[in-house]
């Protein structure tokens, strides 16, 4: 199977468009057409669908979709495998960040990377954690530094970040050293990612919890300007807690 055709197929699928996977690759977009067309007609069925919107992959091509992803990434570490015998390392790492707090981290060891490794390009992703461990394990990203999550998948711990609760200075609650995850079903709470599979969403099906949400907002930084405004109250990482 053509390497170059597959890496197409997969930048088509994952920007959704010819004309942008075609910038990808440096071609142009009747180039990438037909490229897909002659896979197409090599592999036996469609792959994609096309319209004015751009292009979706068919069903027998999510089917296979996996293994290219696969044979793709083996075809990149073997060239990786190549330039490093060579002494002359190029090529990308794709890393998923899931919270905020941990990205300085990663600028750390990025900035003695490539101190080594000039030549390699490094793409840093931010999502939930679980999105990012799917991407992991569809080989779409290489690494990821995310919240504990089941799959295949090899763990390394590298920090316990406990949740805690975050209220407003002047909160009756602020001189408490603790509160008990009842008292989340009282007050007034202001949840953050409403519907994602986030950590406090997981304590809180765990422990048949339904807290009080007054408000719910997509940025933690908004969470935590909500709290300081005596809104609610709010559950976050002890690291991200600690920023503000």
């Amino acid at each position: 199977m053509d390497i170059d055709r597959c890496r197409a197929l997969i930048y088509a699928i994952d920007t959704g468009s010819l004309s942008a996977a075609a910038g990808k690759l440096n071609i142009t977009t009747s180039g990438i057409s037909k490229m897909m067309s002659t896979f197409e007609h090599d592999i036996g069925f469609e792959l994609l669908y096309r319209n004015r919107g751009g292009v979706i992959p068919t069903k027998k091509c999510l089917d296979i979709l996996p293994s290219i992803r696969q044979l793709v990434e083996q075809n990149e570490m073997c060239d990786k495998l190549v330039e490093t015998i060579s002494e002359q390392p190029q090529g990308r790492i794709k890393i998923g960040c899931a919270h905020h707090a941990y990205l300085s981290w990663l600028g750390d060891i990025t900035k003695e990377f490539q101190k080594v490794y000039s030549k390699i390009e490094i793409e840093l992703i931010h999502d939930y954690s679980s999105n990012l461990l799917k991407s992991v394990e569809n080989h779409e990203i290489d690494a990821c530094i995310i919240s504990k999550r089941e799959g295949n998948h090899k763990w390394i711990p590298l920090y316990k970040d406990e949740l805690v609760a975050w209220v407003s200075e002047n909160h009756k609650l602020a001189k408490k050293n603790s509160i008990s995850i009842e008292q989340l079903k009282k007050e007034p709470f202001i949840a953050t990612h409403v519907g994602e599979d986030t950590d406090y969403a997981r304590i809180f099906k765990k422990y048949h919890i339904v807290p009080n949400t007054r408000l719910a907002t997509k940025d933690v930084f908004v969470t935590y300007t909500m709290v300081e405004a005596g809104l609610g109250i709010s559950v976050e990482h002890s690291l991200t807690a600690k920023v503000w």
